[in-house]
């Protein structure tokens, strides 16, 4: 009788649970919890800290670029770099994907490379994300170097920018070569390690330069939403020209000084043509960084090999030829992309194109006359699949001849 008791009683409890825990169909909505009101836990937060160098930089504004825009915004954690260089900031853990970026600001920010006195040019450095230890012209080339190729990482974007630069592979583009140029290493290490700052204290220059006069070809100063563009002009320009400051610091055998620095500087931007830096050139920058190609492209198709060459004796029965190193938007060819002419005026043909073998093929009507002087001309229009077109006309000269002898003249 007590089993069965008891039987009853834990029946009744485990019954009286179940009830308590359901909700019935006359439930008070108002009391179901609604999940978008539960109080949001704050994440979790670390620290981040490193260094800010053309030399040591102080009182750069350093920041999280959360938005990639490459301006100190409200909610985006921000601090002054102090001594050396250094700075902190205190973000959350799901904060280590974005870069950090250090604006350095004419009459404010301090190179300690320069003594007390201020920098008197506008510049932007940063880093890719996850290489926040050492912020410098140099990392910035390689986080440029990437948003130009979506697919590339820092270990290659690293390789890309010390061989254009010259930098061996010893001296690390993410870490202190300041210091490396000082501590006790090898001679040459240290040799390298004083060259690499020396480049990076050109490129700073140029690149605050580049960004002055791009600033001035929109009228006082590049668009917000042209900024990203207008530094990879400047930063690609600075690699495309690099040989000529590179060599000069390689084959020095003495430190330069403030003084050098900026006359070398000086010397690269003298001698860049004026198309380089433009807003049409900045436009295109920005067409590319919209598209997110795989690899990056804004030149146009170039010329591996033309038939005939320049100044060669051709048969009278040649087609004129042209090679290109990648392939060429079919739209764009047309029957006047190449065009041939002699003493007698123009010569009548038709022009193809080899999808395989990206060849343009100029095909005359007739065979050409022997012993003649003709002028073939690639005209400006042809493109590649991204639109970069070739703009100026190339033109080039060839003589004909007779491949085989005439036939002897009959006997009588």
């Amino acid at each position: 009788m007590k089993t069965l008791n008891s039987r009853i009683l834990f029946a009744l409890f485990f019954l009286l649970i179940g009830l308590t825990g359901c909700s019935g169909s006359g439930e008070d909505p108002s009391s179901v919890t609604d999940p978008s009101q539960s109080p949001v836990l704050s994440p979790l937060t670390t620290v981040i800290e490193g260094q800010v160098a053309d030399g040591y930089l102080q009182n750069a504004r350093v920041f999280l670029d959360r938005n990639g825009n490459r301006r100190p915004d409200s909610d985006e954690p921000s601090t002054l770099s102090g001594p050396k260089g250094q700075y902190t900031l205190t973000v959350s853990m799901n904060d280590l994907s974005y870069p950090v970026v250090a604006q350095i600001v004419a009459g404010e920010t301090v190179d300690e490379d320069n003594g007390d006195n201020p920098v008197a040019i506008n510049s932007t450095l940063e880093a890719p994300a996850g290489y926040h230890g050492f912020i410098s012209p140099l990392t910035t080339l390689v986080k440029h170097e990437m948003d130009k190729n979506p697919l590339m990482g820092a270990p290659e974007a690293e390789v890309r920018i010390r061989e254009a630069l010259g930098i061996p592979e010893e001296i690390s583009l993410f870490s202190n070569y300041l210091d490396t140029a000082v501590i006790n290493v090898t001679p040459a290490v240290s040799s390298a390690a004083l060259k690499a700052h020396e480049k990076a204290r050109v490129v700073n220059r140029l690149l605050g330069q580049m960004m002055a006069r791009l600033d001035n070809e929109f009228g006082g100063s590049v668009p917000n939403d042209k900024i990203d563009a207008a530094l990879i002009v400047a930063t690609s320009t600075i690699l495309d020209n690099a040989q000529n400051f590179t060599d000069v610091i390689q084959s020095g055998t003495s430190s330069l000084n403030e003084a050098e620095i900026d006359a070398l500087a000086n010397q690269v931007l003298s001698s860049l043509p004026a198309a380089s830096l433009n807003t049409e050139t900045v436009a295109l920058y920005d067409a590319r960084l919209d598209e997110k190609n795989p690899v990056w492209d804004v030149t146009p198709p170039g010329i591996l090999s033309r038939i005939p060459e320049a100044e060669q004796n051709a048969p009278v029965g040649t087609l004129i030829s042209l090679s290109f190193n990648e392939g060429v938007e079919e739209t764009s060819v047309s029957p006047q992309t190449i065009e041939l002419q002699s003493a007698s005026g123009k010569v009548g043909g038709i022009t193809t194109y080899n999808t395989l073998t990206h060849q343009v093929t100029f095909v005359p009507d007739q065979p050409l006359f022997a012993f003649t002087r003709y002028t073939a001309t690639l005209n400006p229009g042809l493109t590649d699949k991204l639109g970069n077109q070739i703009t100026e006309p190339l033109s080039w000269n060839f003589t004909t001849l007779f491949v085989n002898s005439p036939p002897e003249p009959p006997v009588f």
